[in-house]
């Protein structure tokens, strides 16, 4: 399966299956990237050990949060019902020479 993106940041969330990757769902990369504040400068010197992002409502009914480590990660999203914590990744995709002045956005999907 191929799939073509736009610049920007692609979500992907860990499977069932060990070694297993897929494209976050919609709602799963927006909150995402809302929560990681890609541009901002979060901490001056040692990072922030783990944060617990508020608890936030899916469209499918569940609850979950985000678990970030050491401000940029590790991070995992976890269901709050089930406590399964699944681990996120991500890939900023922009040109070589762009990286001097990037809009941070997510990376849309065609």
């Amino acid at each position: 399966m191929s799939h073509i993106v736009t610049d920007g940041i692609i979500v992907y969330v860990e499977g069932d299956i060990n070694g297993q990757w897929f494209i976050a769902k919609d709602w799963q990369r927006k909150k995402f990237f809302e929560e990681m504040d890609f541009g901002a400068m979060k901490s001056m010197g040692a990072p922030t050990p783990h944060v617990e992002t508020d608890i936030f409502t899916a469209p499918n009914h569940g609850q979950y949060k985000f678990h970030i480590y050491d401000d940029w990660g590790p991070v995992y999203i976890e269901n709050i019902h089930t406590k399964k914590k699944r681990e996120v990744k991500w890939l900023e995709l922009y040109k070589s020479n762009s990286q001097c002045n990037i809009e941070y956005k997510l990376s849309n999907i065609l």
